[in-house]
């Protein structure tokens, strides 16, 4: 994922930028969580 792409639209709006922030950490984490309660079968 290329965050500078991305991030366009997004530039001089700090709020928007920090919800993209979390949203992708929030994925991130919970990709995480599935991939180790799958394999802890």
């Amino acid at each position: 994922m290329d965050l500078a792409v991305v991030g366009i639209g997004f530039e001089g709006n700090a709020a928007a930028t920090v919800i993209l922030g979390v949203v992708v950490m929030v994925v991130a984490f919970a990709l995480l969580y599935w991939r180790l309660k799958r394999e802890k079968k």
